[in-house]
């Protein structure tokens, strides 16, 4: 007996299609590819560089300067060199690199943004910026030394790791939260002020600030593991410019077996030791002009 035997159709495509997918798809990747060149070599990198600048500046109390500006493939800007400078007596910062792009997480919130990434000072920084004005950052392993104020002192710290959240600029209904680790505090040109020896080792130092508005809290900050520890909490009341702010701030300090002998005696013509052998300042007025009560 035969068996039936059911014809079956070929699933291969014929030569012919093959031939046009490929076709289709090189002239697709061909203006894919055009399209890139053209938005590489047409790109206003000018006018984008401007508008960065501006909305810095009308943002917040820095002015950004952007040396070069190009498109980095496939979405997003590169600048070198770039410098941010806040208002005065702080230094200010200039980034190796800076690279911009579309914020993806963020179009699902309704306010779509930008993230940064930053090569400054030895160290990384990331942040992501939203239309409405927040602001999210990270920074790592920054290094900075330089002039506090207009003193003589010197101050050379380690950024270990930092987190930001807030926005700018600064409404009543803003809330901020800052974390941060400062580790190898170094203070230079203590014999200025007496001291027998040059610097002074500050250890390490562990800061938690919350804030609404331009009022800020201190909930932590604890300087160890140097010649001088330190507690601080209280609050900070912003204003522009920055050495305008009004503190008023619990400072409990707490020197080491190796704290300097010359220093120690001016501290005691400053606060009285308590039983403990700490000492506990109450500091109002503004940071430019500090007062004890």
């Amino acid at each position: 007996m035969k068996r039936l035997r059911l014809s079956r159709r070929s699933s291969a495509v014929p030569r012919s299609g093959r031939w046009s997918l490929r076709v289709y798809l090189g002239a697709g990747g061909i203006l894919i590819a055009a399209f890139l060149v053209g938005l590489y070599l047409f790109f206003p990198t000018t006018a984008l560089k401007e508008r960065l600048e501006t909305e810095v500046s009308a943002r917040t109390p820095l002015t950004l300067d952007i040396g070069h500006l190009a498109l980095a493939l496939p979405l997003g800007v590169s600048g070198a060199p770039v410098t941010l400078v806040p208002p005065a007596p702080a230094p200010p910062f200039r980034f190796e690199q800076l690279r911009i792009t579309p914020a993806w997480g963020a179009l699902f919130s309704g306010h779509p943004g930008a993230r940064i990434q930053a090569s400054l000072l030895d160290g990384e920084l990331s942040a992501v910026l939203q239309n409405n004005g927040a602001i999210e950052a990270n920074a790592n392993g920054l290094h900075w030394s330089g002039a506090l104020g207009t003193t003589s002192l010197k101050l050379a710290v380690t950024l270990k790791n930092a987190h930001f959240t807030g926005a700018a600029p600064l409404r009543s209904a803003t809330s901020t939260r800052l974390t941060a680790t400062l580790a190898d505090v170094q203070l230079h040109g203590v014999k200025a002020l007496g001291g027998e020896k040059d610097s002074l080792n500050l250890g390490t130092i562990v800061l938690q600030a919350s804030g609404r508005g331009n009022s800020f809290r201190i909930d932590h900050l604890d300087a160890t593991g140097g010649s001088l520890g330190a507690s601080v909490n209280g609050t900070l009341l912003l204003a522009n410019p920055v050495d305008r702010s009004r503190i008023n701030l619990i400072v409990t300090l707490r020197p080491a077996a190796s704290f300097d002998k010359n220093l120690a005696s001016l501290l005691n013509l400053v606060a009285k030791p308590e039983r403990d052998g700490t000492y506990r300042l109450h500091l109002t007025g503004t940071v430019a002009r500090p007062q004890k009560r």
